[in-house]
């Protein structure tokens, strides 16, 4: 069944993902997949935004948009959701509705009724499925990028000139930064993971223009903690502020630090 509904408009002039992302990212439960890789297996990147069911399944209990339902298994109101709800794509695009989620080795083995000999150390629900009304899909290699809104909750054309209207508004808040005055501001890391000072973290002062948070604030902090030894002794170091031009993808340099520089990175960004 086609959702007639539906309304795709390519976006003009084309935007990647990763800056509509860094404009629009803020929205609580919303997601993107990054195809860093440019080639067959990684042409398409995909935004999922406006978030209207959240399928949670935590051990024995199951959640639908964090409310706990007892009256029916996360399996079997999944299958059900989805008889009543088919589409079509009838696009050459990889999806145009749906969910974005995961399904946890944990679960797996659950079902399977595999015992597990290692330790839970990391606890996560077992699986979460999110459905979107809107979904931004670039396609990589051709270099275009289309705005897909389903009209499940909010109608679709209003849905779509909301979210250009926000995209619009993005780009003039990043321009408003431009020429403003630098900034500077302290954060703590743990640089060498291999030596027993690791305990002890080391302040950093990072010092950059206001122009460059936006594209390279990120291989910003890369650069500066990759030349950074640790003292142990959690003393401030200073980093000079360094010329990062505004055009440097923020993810630039993510593969080229050190990876305990790299896990670090990570961790700090996933809980901010």
């Amino acid at each position: 069944m086609y959702n007639t509904k539906r309304i795709i408009r390519e976006l003009t002039p084309y935007r990647s993902t990763a800056e509509i992302f860094q404009i629009l990212g803020e929205e609580r439960d919303s997601v993107f997949l990054d195809s860093s890789l440019v080639n067959d297996l990684g042409r398409y990147s995909i935004i999922g935004r406006n978030p209207y069911l959240k399928l949670l399944k935590d051990g024995d209990s199951f959640f639908i948009n964090n409310i706990e339902e007892t009256e029916i298994t996360f399996e079997e109101y999944l299958r059900k959701y989805l008889q009543n709800h088919k589409d079509e794509n009838q696009t050459d695009l990889p999806l145009v509705s749906g969910a974005v989620g995961y399904f946890s080795y944990e679960y797996g083995r659950k079902l399977m009724e595999v015992a597990s000999g290692e330790k839970d150390i990391v606890s996560i629900p077992d699986a979460v499925l999110i459905f979107y009304d809107l979904y931004i899909i670039e396609d990589c290699k051709e270099k275009r990028t289309f705005l897909i809104a389903n009209g499940t909750e909010t109608p679709a054309e209003e849905l779509l000139q909301k979210t250009e209207e926000e995209i619009q508004a993005g780009d003039q808040k990043k321009l408003s930064y431009i020429n403003s005055k630098d900034t500077s501001f302290d954060i703590e890391v743990f640089p060498n993971f291999k030596k027993e000072e690791y305990k002890k973290p080391v302040k950093i002062t990072l010092s950059c223009q206001r122009k460059q948070i936006f594209t390279g604030f990120l291989a910003f902090i890369l650069y500066s903690l990759s030349s950074v030894e640790s003292s142990g002794t959690g003393e401030a170091v200073r980093v000079p502020k360094m010329a990062m031009p505004s055009s440097v993808p923020a993810f630039s340099s993510f593969q080229d630090a050190p990876s305990f520089v790299r896990w670090k990175v990570a961790v700090a960004v996933m809980v901010a």
